[in-house]
């Protein structure tokens, strides 16, 4: 009877039956049965289930009679053993309501497991980690690898170090593990700057600590970090000399007194760039940044005007920030030209800031100002055929290129008064490529641009008339071809010459410049470097393999001459820098070609041979007409290129005395009196005099724990502005190397530019 009546079904027709209603035959005797059941057992319902109102219900676990009849749980509660409860996560439950896992478990076979570090339930029940990887967090790791969770969980690789093979390692300086995992260094190297290297005599390796900048290779004789015994630093006013710390004589000459060796002097004097010791008249005599701003650079170019004012011109990436002004990105590179006075109030530095660009790429500023005090500015518009805005972006009415459909970029001079206004905008080659666009100007602000190209863009001269210039006779079917190109003062094509070609690789100029001088206008002389066969007209220089300097002269009609026999290197390592100047002796001017550079293997220069160290060596050499004297050469133990050079000037301006070199290198540079630099970081900028007379002279250093790139050279001898001026791209702080390093902090950012005003 228990089961049959049991039904609500049943039941309510029980009900209706009690109530006076009829009862249909055959029926009477289940009537009876049912009352018999509820007045004696009084439906007995399962155990955990109560009556309610006839009705069996779970009064365990239903919320809406949770522990009673009229026991309804509150909304969003859930009901257990009778009793209501806020809601637990299905996986949680394991078994009866009540067995319940704690926090971070779940219930997976019926067994509670840690989700956060078992690795066979990761995360998830079933989620198996795979070989070699550890449960950390609800995640599978490779704890091998990982620099969160190194070797075990929660083991996080702190600084610079880097997670391999489980263990937080350096790879600036671990032998085992050198500039990449795995990449172990042999027995006789040791790791430094993330590279596998060796040290040689005199040299001596020092390797007692674990700081970032060690191990380094250093000449304990003279490092005044390392004096006599690694680590051995010598007081700020003295100077290491044969492995012992010992002071200077503030009154000597500080490159000749054997005591004051690396151009240091006595506490609270320098050694000025003319060899004395002096008593700063001023915080800012030694050395000082003129210009320090954030923004990411690519490449950037400078000239000083007369007042001793920067006019800049580079391109940027991703949007540029100077002096409170704010440049959006237009495309994948843009183009700044602006004029900053670094004595200005912190307001009024930033004179005007223009801006160049568009949905392409424009990239590779160059900028002069001319006699006329009109500030030309050369570069590459339009990358991937796109249109390029010059000055007023996104006024509809503003001047806009685009080159040629059958182009990929164009070549651009452009020129704007000394208020910043644009004067004219002149469209010039359009083609494929365009490497390493270069000019100067005349006293008459003559424009003679040099630049290379692919010989399939069969130079169509947008700017310079519709003249194909694409040498039709040429029988090494060139793949590159150099052109040389004059623009009037109005910035009309006056001629242009292909003056060049070559078989295979690149051809590309160096530099391009004027003979300048008080009565000096010409000739032009340009320089640059080729790999494979190089042909002028009829002449033809061959070389088995390697990479070749050529230096030609043109006049301002546009006759070309090479001068003599390009230079050569067994090596395809080539770089360097020119510049033109003349001496005056005995009423006679000997105009003369300053070249300077890096090369490995052999350097070919006229009848003179030269054969480099085994990591590449810096040369310089004076020029006229034919290699005149020696080739200055001196090692570097490691990478060096060569950027730029600038001629020291006599006081008069009528004579040229020397040279100063710059460019960058890494690791450690020998210098020509057997001393040596160490790099602070991965590359390191350097600027070294050259005096014609006496030979080498003083070498300065401007590095950080980043990369640093030379940009430009300019010496200025007479005020305001004297001094020389380094331009370079920094990704950290600077180090300003003079014997003793006087540290200046750049502000944070990647890649931003600064100038440094070295004191004559």
């Amino acid at each position: 009877y228990y089961t049959l009546f049991s039904e609500k079904d049943w039941f309510r027709t029980f009900r209706l039956r009690l109530r006076g209603e009829s009862v249909l035959p055959g029926e009477k005797n289940k009537l009876c049965s049912y009352l018999y059941y509820s007045l004696t057992l009084q439906a007995q319902c399962e155990r955990g289930w109560s009556d309610c109102g006839g009705i069996c219900r779970d009064t365990e676990h239903d919320p809406n009679y949770c522990g009673g009849c009229e026991q309804k749980c509150p909304r969003g509660r859930e009901c257990c053993r009778g009793r209501c409860r806020q809601p637990v996560a299905p996986s949680r439950i394991c078994g009866a309501c009540d067995d319940i896992c704690s926090i971070g478990k779940a219930c997976c076979d019926g067994i509670c497991q840690s989700l956060n570090e078992n690795v066979t339930h990761c995360g998830a029940c079933g989620v198996r980690c795979k070989s070699g990887q550890r449960c950390c967090g609800y995640q599978c790791i490779d704890v091998l690898r990982n620099n969160e969770h190194c070797g075990l969980c929660g083991k996080k690789c702190q600084g610079n170090r880097k997670c391999c093979n489980g263990e937080c390692v350096r790879l600036g300086n671990d032998k085992r593990h050198c500039g990449a995992c795995g990449n172990t260094c042999q027995a006789s190297e040791f790791c430094s700057l993330g590279r596998c290297q060796t040290c040689e005599p005199p040299n001596s390796l020092c390797s007692q600590t674990t700081t970032p900048q060690w191990p380094v290779c250093v000449d304990i004789r003279f490092s005044n970090r390392h004096c006599g015994a690694c680590a051995n630093n010598c007081a700020t006013d003295e100077v290491c000399l044969n492995g012992r710390c010992g002071l200077c004589r503030q009154s000597l000459d500080c490159e000749e007194d054997p005591q004051c060796v690396l151009g240091s002097c006595k506490r609270d004097f320098y050694c000025s760039l003319l060899g004395r010791c002096k008593k700063p008249s001023s915080v800012n005599e030694r050395g000082h940044l003129v210009l320090d701003d954030v923004g990411e650079v690519d490449a950037f170019d400078f000239q000083l005007d007369p007042a001793g004012r920067y006019l800049l011109a580079g391109s940027f990436r991703g949007g540029f920030t100077f002096q409170q002004r704010h440049l959006p990105s237009q495309g994948a590179r843009d183009i700044f030209v602006g004029h900053y006075d670094p004595k200005g109030s912190s307001s009024h530095r930033l004179l005007w800031l223009k801006q160049i660009g568009g949905k392409g790429d424009d990239y590779g500023a160059k900028i002069v100002l001319t006699p006329t005090q009109r500030v030309s500015v050369l570069g590459v518009y339009g990358e991937g055929g796109k249109e390029t805005t010059f000055v007023d972006i996104g006024n509809p009415s503003a001047t806009k290129l685009t080159p040629p459909t059958a182009a990929n970029n164009g070549l651009f001079l452009a020129s704007f008064s000394s208020a910043g206004t644009l004067l004219k905008v002149v469209p010039l080659h359009a083609g494929t490529s365009h490497l390493a666009p270069t000019f100067d100007v005349s006293k008459s602000d003559e424009h003679i641009l040099a630049f290379g190209v692919k010989e399939a863009d069969k130079l169509k001269q947008l700017g310079c008339g519709t003249k194909d210039l694409h040498n039709k006779k040429d029988p090494l079917l060139a793949r590159q071809q150099l052109v040389l190109m004059k623009l009037t003062s109005n910035l009309d094509c006056d001629w242009a010459r292909i003056v060049g070609t070559t078989t295979a690789g690149k051809m590309e100029p160096v530099g391009v410049g004027f003979l300048k001088g008080p009565d000096f206008n010409e000739p032009i002389n340009v320089f640059g470097n080729t790999t494979g066969t190089f042909q002028w007209d009829t002449a033809t220089f061959s070389f088995a393999g390697g990479a070749h300097g050529f230096l030609l002269r043109a006049s301002l009609k546009g006759v070309i001459s090479p001068i003599h026999t390009p230079w050569s290197t067994t090596v395809d390592t080539w770089q360097a820098a020119i510049n033109t100047g003349y001496t005056v002796r005995n009423g006679v001017k000997d105009s003369s070609n300053i070249i300077a550079g890096s090369f490995l293997g052999t350097l070919q220069a006229g009848a003179l041979s030269f054969r480099s160290s085994t990591k590449g060596d810096v040369f310089v050499a004076k020029e006229a007409g034919k290699i005149a004297g020696s080739v200055v050469q001196w090692p570097h133990l490691q990478s060096v290129t060569v950027r730029d050079i600038a001629l020291k000037w006599n006081k008069s301006g009528m004579n040229v005395e020397g040279v100063y070199v710059g460019g960058e290198f890494s690791g450690t540079m020998v210098l020509p009196n057997g001393l040596s630099l160490t790099s602070y970081g991965k590359k390191d900028i350097f600027v070294m005099f050259i005096d014609f007379s006496s030979g080498p002279g003083w070498t300065t250093h401007i590095g950080g724990v980043g990369d640093e790139w030379l940009q430009r050279l300019h010496v200025r001898i007479a005020s305001p502005g004297i001094g020389i001026h380094v331009g370079g791209i920094s990704e950290s702080e600077v180090l300003y190397h003079d014997g003793a390093s006087s540290k200046r902090s750049l502000a944070s950012g990647a890649r931003r530019m600064f100038i440094w005003n070295l004191r004559l």
